[in-house]
């Protein structure tokens, strides 16, 4: 179902059906501002506007959802994983509570959208959990997630929106244990159902695009992945999680002018956002510096390898095993082109 939300003076369309589903309700005005500032990563003004539209609709589920997915899209944005994943899963862990509290006294639809919060949140909890090492226990939530998703799918077998789980699920299990018999043709199954996935309503649609990308660049597949990608640039055209994409992409597929046009638009967001989305800046470097390499351009990969080592990134976000990786790149280069 295509609704209309009209935001100060903005007209943006999104097709969506199940958050933001009931018009009229007191403050709906709010609720459309912070999906707004959600899509566009003005996470505190998503936050803000969000908190408004609760105080006049505290028992809104859809609601108390959304507030769950800004957190957890700032943090996998900003890579924020190991200072604020302890606060992040015990946030988590309380609206889950709320939410198994609130399925007892729900029937039908309510409470197969209860169910798949309740998933969704426990599935969130695995993928920060994984990103700061604790893989015991996000796996543990993993399983957890998946088999409520299940469970959504005997209720409602029309649910795309828990295919992207239960897809992302068996395609990395497949891709990581090809050995183990009972999960051969898992991989492609798991890309069928991400596929299906993009036709869920917001924000599922979108994760299942970033999903989707993540996956076909895997497997090689940079043509559709940067289709993809651009299919959300094209109404995103300043979003960072797909401008990241198609800058690896271009970068991986040697097309180095155009991986720097993306690196050049993800530096511009990333330092004028506050806080300096940090992460976001290591990636424009590492994609600026690595295409000039790959032109046999020393000169200007050692200006730029320069301009960023000059630069004071917090050491919370230098630890972390991928960015401290492409540090050592850049400087790498800054001292084998040394002039």
């Amino acid at each position: 179902m295509k609704k209309t939300f009209i935001i100060s003076s903005f007209l943006i369309t999104f097709n969506v059906a199940g958050i933001l589903s009931s018009s009229g309700v007191p403050g709906q005005q709010d609720l459309d501002s912070a999906l707004y500032f959600l899509v566009h990563q003005n996470y505190k003004d998503a936050h803000s506007y969000l908190q408004k539209y609760s105080s006049e609709n505290p028992t809104d589920n859809e609601a108390i959802y959304l507030s769950f997915v800004i957190d957890q899209t700032r943090i996998l944005d900003y890579e924020s994983f190991y200072t604020e994943s302890e606060a992040f899963v015990s946030t988590a862990e309380s609206l889950k509570t709320v939410f198994e509290k609130r399925l007892v006294s729900l029937k039908g639809k309510d409470s197969i959208e209860c169910l798949l919060y309740i998933a969704n949140i426990t599935g969130g909890v695995s993928i920060i959990l994984s990103k700061t090492g604790n893989w015991l226990e996000a796996a543990r939530n993993a399983i957890g997630s998946i088999s409520i998703l299940k469970k959504v799918k005997k209720l409602d077998p029309d649910c795309y929106e828990a295919n992207l789980g239960i897809g992302v699920f068996n395609y990395y299990l497949s891709s990581s244990f090809k050995w183990l018999p009972f999960v051969h043709g898992k991989e492609k199954e798991g890309i069928r159902l991400v596929e299906t996935a993009l036709n869920s309503r917001f924000p599922y649609n979108y994760a299942a695009k970033s999903s989707l990308c993540w996956i076909l660049i895997e497997q090689q597949n940079f043509r559709k992945a940067d289709s993809l990608a651009r299919s959300v640039l094209d109404e995103l055209p300043d979003n960072t999680i797909f401008l990241r994409i198609s800058a690896y992409i271009s970068l991986w597929s040697g097309k180095y002018n155009a991986a720097r046009e993306h690196a050049l638009r993800i530096l511009k967001s990333a330092e004028g956002r506050e806080p300096c989305n940090w992460s976001n800046l290591v990636t424009a470097y590492h994609v600026i510096v690595s295409s000039y390499i790959e032109q046999k351009n020393t000169r200007d990969a050692y200006l730029a390898a320069e301009e960023f080592m000059a630069k004071q990134i917090p050491q919370q976000y230098a630890d972390l095993p991928h960015i401290k990786k492409n540090i050592k790149i850049i400087a790498d280069v800054q001292k084998k082109y040394y002039q």
